[in-house]
């Protein structure tokens, strides 16, 4: 596959910015076990589709996660793995179809909310303590509709399992999760 159009399009200082958002973002990702499309994904939207980022952004973090599982993988929790994975499928499906049927003009502005929310909602300093495990089912379905869209519902994830989980398990349950 000849890739020299492609690159030819782009200049210096749009590949290292678009490389400075994406280490940034996996600094966070080294510490949370998500927030790669958080970081990176809204600078990336000014230089490349939103179509495109999403499946560059999850293919990475699937690639980072992996690494993460073959090095820390049984301290995930399998219980609750068990209880988000049906519901973020679910919700996947849903984001997936929304990101297909949206007009391509509205992904942008909708990335924009999403961050946008997110960063309100962490300053505001909230933080989850004791999640049922029925709260699996609204944030797993959040969350998969949230990563087929924007590549980002680990937050979601990470804000369910913060209230259930320690730090440790946390961590690594959500690096599966990614995976």
């Amino acid at each position: 596959m000849d890739l020299t159009p492609l690159l030819s399009d782009v200049s210096l200082p749009t590949y290292l910015a678009m490389c400075v958002a994406v280490a940034g973002a996996y600094v966070i990702f080294g510490m949370a076990g998500f927030g790669t499309a958080l970081v990176a994904g809204p600078l990336l939207a000014y230089l490349m589709p939103v179509s495109q980022i999403v499946p560059l952004l999850a293919l990475m973090d699937c690639t980072a996660a992996a690494f993460a599982l073959l090095r820390d993988g049984r301290a995930a929790d399998r219980t609750e793995l068990g209880r988000l994975l049906p519901c973020m499928l679910a919700g996947s499906l849903v984001g997936a179809a929304l990101l297909l049927k949206l007009q391509s003009e509205l992904l942008p502005l909708l990335l924009g909310v999403f961050a946008m929310g997110y960063a309100i909602w962490s300053l505001a300093g909230k933080r989850p303590t004791g999640f049922t495990p029925r709260a699996a089912l609204p944030f797993g379905l959040g969350g998969g509709v949230c990563s087929a869209m924007f590549g980002s519902g680990g937050f979601l994830y990470a804000i369910y399992l913060s209230g259930r989980l320690g730090k440790d398990a946390m961590r690594m349950t959500q690096s599966t999760l990614t995976a």
